[in-house]
């Protein structure tokens, strides 16, 4: 984790995006990696990915990528509050992140 950008405020609605960026928990700061999420019927989306931030910074993560795995934990049916107690940590700390992303080709079936 690097000293990532990001809010003091975290969404609480389900539908509201998540910052896994710098917060204040308790009288201890913490820090993420500098991703907007959002719970989608497919699990965590990237909705953004915050400029000079750890996330940023790395170069392979993407906008729709869905977030599969934390530190090698499945997180596909979890909860932006559960993942974001994964997410967040003591700033320096490292966590590996694994995405799923839909092929640029990939067609869209219409019904």
């Amino acid at each position: 984790r690097m000293g990532a950008k990001g809010s003091k405020d975290t969404p609480s609605a389900p539908d509201m995006p998540a910052l896994f960026g710098m917060q204040l928990v308790g009288d201890k700061e913490v820090a993420g990696v500098g991703l907007v999420c959002v719970q989608t019927d497919s699990g965590l989306q990237v909705k953004e990915v915050v400029e000079g931030t750890a996330a940023y910074k790395c170069g392979l993560i993407q906008a729709g990528d869905i977030l599969k795995q934390v530190d090698g934990v499945s997180v596909e049916k979890w909860t932006l509050k559960d993942v974001s107690n994964l997410v967040l940590g003591r700033i320096g700390e490292e966590v590996s992140l694994k995405f799923k992303r839909k092929a640029r080709n990939q067609r869209q079936k219409y019904v």
